[in-house]
C-alpha cells in the first residue's frame, strides 16, 4: 500500500513539475530571487543557509531526498526568499510552479506532510542543541547525514564543511576541528576522496 502512495506521489510531482539536475556546489535559489517555484529531491542533499550580519554562514536546514523545499517563504507571504539553496552533492530535483501551492490536493497530500517533517526536523534539533554536548551534537550530525553502504560501512559523502557544521550546531569551529581531529586519531573516523567513513560510533565520545 505504502508503495502505491509513493507511486502515486512521484507521478503527480513529475506531471506537475520540471525535472533538474543540480551539480554539487550549485545555487538552486539565491536571496531576493523571485519564488516563481518550488522544489522536491528525487535524489541527493540541499542545504538552505542564510548569511549572519557578522559574514558567517548559518545553515537553516538540511533537506534529503523525498522532501520539500522552497515554499516556507511564499507561505509567510514573502514574494522573494529570504535564504538561499545549495545542492551538497549531485541533485535531481523537480522545480514545481508555486502556483500548485494553492490546489488543495497538493498543499494536503504534500506541503502538509512536508511541514510536519520540518517541524519535526526542527524539535529534533532544539532538543540537540538543548541538551547535548558538542560532540555529542557533532557524533548526532555525523550519523545523521551518513549512509549505509554495501558493507554496513557508515559513510557520509558529501561532508558539510568544519564552519558549516559548527553554525549549524552552535558551537566553534575550532571545537568541530578538535573532535574530528581526535576521532581520527582514535579511529574512530577516516576521510577517503573527500568522504568521512564512520569506522566505530562508541569511540565518538
Amino acid at each position: 500500500m505504502g508503495g502505491r502512495i509513493m507511486d502515486d506521489k512521484m507521478k503527480k510531482i513529475a506531471e506537475i513539475g520540471e525535472i533538474i539536475v543540480a551539480k554539487r556546489g550549485e545555487t538552486v535559489f539565491q536571496i531576493g530571487q523571485k519564488i516563481d517555484s518550488f522544489f522536491y529531491i528525487q535524489k541527493g542533499i540541499v542545504k538552505i543557509a542564510a548569511d549572519s550580519s557578522d559574514g558567517r554562514t548559518a545553515t537553516v536546514s538540511l533537506n534529503e531526498a523525498g522532501e520539500f523545499f522552497g515554499y516556507l517563504d511564499y507561505l509567510k507571504g514573502q514574494r522573494e526568499f529570504t535564504n538561499y539553496a545549495v545542492a551538497l552533492s549531485e541533485c535531481v530535483l523537480y522545480s514545481i510552479p508555486i502556483d500548485w501551492i494553492h490546489n488543495s490536493l497538493v498543499r494536503e497530500n504534500f506541503i502538509f506532510f512536508s511541514m510536519v517533517q520540518q517541524l519535526d526536523k526542527a524539535g529534533q534539533l532544539k532538543f540537540v542543541l538543548s541538551t547535548m554536548s558538542v560532540p555529542e551534537r557533532l557524533r548526532w550530525l555525523l550519523i545523521r547525514m551518513a549512509k549505509k553502504t554495501k558493507g554496513e560501512v557508515l559513510l557520509i559523502e558529501t561532508p558539510l564543511t568544519h564552519e558549516e557544521m559548527a553554525n549549524y550546531l552552535g558551537c566553534s569551529r575550532q571545537k568541530v576541528s578538535l573532535f574530528l581531529s581526535k576521532w581520527k586519531k582514535d579511529g574512530a573516523l577516516s576521510y577517503e576522496n573527500g568522504a568521512i567513513k564512520i569506522l566505530d560510533e562508541e569511540k565518538m565520545i
